[in-house]
């Protein structure tokens, strides 16, 4: 059995982010995909999607976002199980604090992942934008 050693990962993943955020204002998608790719992930994309509200279904009253994506492929098996480790940046619907916390967990958990030899899940990484929809956005595109 291993332990998880990353706390110090997820320290210096959260500073990052704070910093970023201190910044910007603001934690852009691309940064994200940019963080990831430098952690050495190699299939890393941006998702924009396009939903149409499913309380009002009107047109017109659509819900636009971003998805953060990273796979880390099994590389023992075919791929045909995986794991899906998601946030998103604001952890609740109207919340204006940020979830920079469990994103650099998620980040350092990933980055442990990757550095073991033998695994047969492969991992999802996703960070998304919109708390309600993000996630919709995900499950759309898997479809």
């Amino acid at each position: 059995m291993e332990n998880f050693g990353g706390g110090h990962r997820a320290d210096h993943y959260l500073k990052d982010l704070m910093d970023q955020d201190a910044k910007e204002e603001k934690i852009s998608p691309q940064y994200m995909q940019n963080l990831l790719r430098k952690m050495g992930l190699a299939e890393v994309e941006l998702q924009n999607f396009t939903l149409m509200d499913p309380v009002t279904k009107k047109p017109g009253d659509e819900v636009r976002g971003t998805n953060v994506f990273a796979i880390l492929r099994a590389k023992r098996s075919s791929g045909t199980e995986s794991v899906v480790f998601n946030a998103p940046f604001f952890p609740r619907n109207g919340s204006t604090k940020k979830n920079l916390a469990a994103i650099a967990l998620m980040l350092a958990v990933a980055e442990y992942f990757q550095s073991m030899k033998l695994f047969c899940l492969s991992f999802y990484v996703v960070v998304y934008t919109d708390y309600n929809y993000g996630n919709m956005g995900m499950y759309i595109m898997r479809r």
